[in-house]
């Protein structure tokens, strides 16, 4: 009976465990694909961004240094931006990390994105904007992130 048992709870375990095997990356021509289609989809509609994964290590090493890796825009003179559109590919979630200067602040946040959701409308309250750093960010570094201002 022990034995029955045990061969029981080994193959339970077994099967558990191939739920869990890591995510395969996204191909790296399905990546360009995309973002070259986040490029098209977003001509003529405010100012555009995006960038590949970063992964969580690096991101937060940055962090550490007072550094926030990713893709930035300084503007000229201050602009209004009420919305930034994130959206992402080739990871089931990805952290949009954003930050949002003005001549007299800077205001970071994280937000978690599901890539298979569509876009996240991520709220800046309509401030005039000097600069904006935005990364995607996953513990693995997969796929792409694009982001459109409104």
């Amino acid at each position: 009976m022990k034995q029955i048992l045990a061969a029981s709870l080994a193959a339970l375990a077994a099967l558990a465990l191939t739920g869990c095997t890591a995510a395969e990356p996204p191909d790296s021509e399905a990546v360009q694909q995309w973002l070259d289609e986040q490029d098209r989809v977003s001509a003529g509609s405010g100012a555009f961004m995006s960038g590949l994964a970063s992964t969580s290590d690096t991101a937060d090493a940055a962090a550490k240094e007072g550094r926030q890796e990713g893709v930035r825009i300084e503007m000229d003179e201050s602009e209004r931006i009420s919305t930034i559109e994130f959206t992402c590919f080739g990871a089931e979630t990805m952290d949009a990390r954003v930050s949002v200067e003005s001549s007299s602040s800077a205001e970071a946040s994280v937000h978690e994105v599901r890539c298979d959701a569509g876009p996240e409308m991520i709220d800046t309250k309509d401030a005039p904007v000097s600069a904006v750093t935005i990364n995607g960010v996953n513990a693995a570094g997969f796929g792409a992130w694009a982001a459109t201002f409104r």
